[in-house]
């Protein structure tokens, strides 16, 4: 099912925002190839106040940096980036 998901995603041009852990696997779902993946760990229950928190970390990120080919991972109080690799 993940499978499907991340493919309608790239022929869709879509980034892919999930809670679905199993989308950090950079070897299954490598990022550099995608519009972007981000993924929402809350790491506690997801309440109102600690999604909106999270929502306004990510469109502030959203402001200085561009998805495209990163995985993103965004925490109720930090947003971690892996950006593809620079090619020589």
């Amino acid at each position: 099912m993940d499978e499907n998901i991340s493919q309608v995603c790239l022929e869709e041009n879509r980034c892919l925002v999930t809670l679905d852990l199993d989308f950090a696997n950079i070897l299954r779902f490598p990022a550099e190839k995608t519009p972007g993946i981000i993924v929402v760990r809350p790491n506690r229950s997801i309440t109102l106040a600690v999604m909106s928190e999270m929502i306004l970390l990510l469109l502030k990120a959203l402001e200085e940096n561009d998805p495209i080919g990163c995985l993103w991972i965004l925490e109720p109080h930090q947003l971690r980036i892996r950006k593809p690799k620079q090619q020589d």
